[in-house]
């Protein structure tokens, strides 16, 4: 049990779509926050939400800045508490999330040009 956390990325001129990557995230309640503040309108029912490119950017450069000062953290990216959603320190396992988060938005960003032919969507479960 706890939190997972799924970034899709899907061409949506490929008939059936065609679903390159995705990003999986386990307990990275900050992340899960942002997610359910700035892509859901406060709304968190584990629904499937469409996540606008540049929102993916500016959680990717959001990330970066933490990686850089992590003194930046609690203000900018804040661990939220939950039912089995992990810790909430700001510590080694919090900074290991927010690198993954960078490598990870990284790729599928490259993966999937702004050409208007791609989609992203963000899932939560618990």
């Amino acid at each position: 049990m706890g939190l997972d956390m799924y970034l899709g990325v899907t061409n949506i001129t490929d008939a059936p779509s065609l679903s390159i990557s995705s990003v999986y995230w386990r307990k990275a309640n900050a992340i899960h926050s942002w997610f359910v503040r700035e892509c859901q309108g406060g709304v968190d029912e584990c629904q499937e939400t469409d996540v606008p490119r540049e929102m993916v950017v500016k959680l990717r450069d959001l990330c970066t800045l933490i990686s850089k000062d992590p003194s930046l953290a609690s203000r900018l990216l804040p661990p939220q508490s939950g039912f089995f959603f992990g810790s909430t320190q700001i510590d080694e396992g919090y900074m290991d999330d927010i690198t993954y988060t960078v490598t990870e938005l990284d790729r599928v960003l490259a993966a999937a040009p702004d050409d208007g032919d791609w989609s992203f969507y963000y899932q939560s479960s618990w």
